[in-house]
């Protein structure tokens, strides 16, 4: 799992609205979250924490994910907040 610093590193670019993020950063800021992979149809994969909140993002050409489906991710975990208490 990614440690702080880096999950800290990858919020901040995830905050910067890009177009596409990598599959692999929005795993790690998602794991560090305590969310887990539950589910994959095709390219919808949803997401769990210990608590049955879930969240479901599409990725595209299993590589990258849109800004509409980070988006949801930031407000759900509330990152902009947390990156600022960092």
């Amino acid at each position: 799992m990614a440690g702080q610093s880096k999950v800290k590193k990858l919020v901040g670019k995830m905050l910067n609205g890009p177009a596409y993020t990598p599959v692999g950063d929005v795993r790690s800021v998602l794991n560090f979250f305590g969310y887990e992979q539950a589910n994959k149809q095709g390219s919808h994969v949803s997401y769990m924490n210990k608590t049955g909140e879930q969240v479901t993002v599409v990725e595209i050409q299993g590589k990258q994910v849109a800004r509409t489906y980070i988006q949801r991710i930031v407000d759900l975990l509330n990152l902009e907040e947390w990156y600022h208490e960092q």
